[in-house]
C-alpha cells in the first residue's frame, strides 16, 4: 500500500473522529507463513485505533490494529464498488464515507467509525 494513502486514511480518521482516535501509525506487526518447508515473515505497518468513548459492545479503552494489507484490500473493494474512488485515492482526497467503508471492510465488518463530516 502506498504510504501517502496509508497516512491520509489515518489523518481523515483523526480529523473527523467521533468515538475512535488514531493513537499510532508507526507500529508494525509480523505475519508468518509456512511455504515449501520454510517459514517466511512479512512486516506490516498498522494503524492503531482506540476508542475514547464506550460505544456498542466496546468498553473504553479498546485497541484495534488495522494492518496495511487489510487496508489495501478495503481500498480495492471500495474501488470495485465505486470506480470514481480510484481518482480520490490517487489524489489523496478520500471522503469520510470512503474511509469508513475501507475500515469497515479492513476489520471484516466489525468496526464502524461513524466519522463526522464537517466542512470548515
Amino acid at each position: 500500500m502506498d504510504k501517502a494513502l496509508f497516512y491520509h486514511i489515518a489523518d481523515v480518521i483523526q480529523e473527523n473522529r467521533s468515538w475512535i482516535e488514531v493513537i499510532d501509525t508507526h507500529d508494525t506487526i509480523q505475519w508468518n507463513y509456512y511455504l515449501d518447508g520454510e517459514f517466511h515473515h512479512i512486516d506490516y505497518q498498522v494503524i492503531t485505533l482506540r476508542n475514547y468513548r464506550s460505544r456498542y459492545c466496546w468498553q473504553k479503552p479498546h485497541i484495534w490494529k488495522v494492518n496495511e494489507h487489510d487496508l489495501a484490500d478495503g481500498v480495492r473493494r471500495l474501488i470495485e464498488r465505486d470506480p470514481t474512488a480510484k481518482t480520490r485515492a490517487d489524489t489523496l482526497s478520500l471522503t469520510t464515507r470512503d474511509v469508513e467503508y475501507i475500515i469497515q471492510k479492513a476489520t471484516f465488518d466489525i468496526l464502524k467509525l461513524e466519522l463526522y463530516d464537517f466542512e470548515y
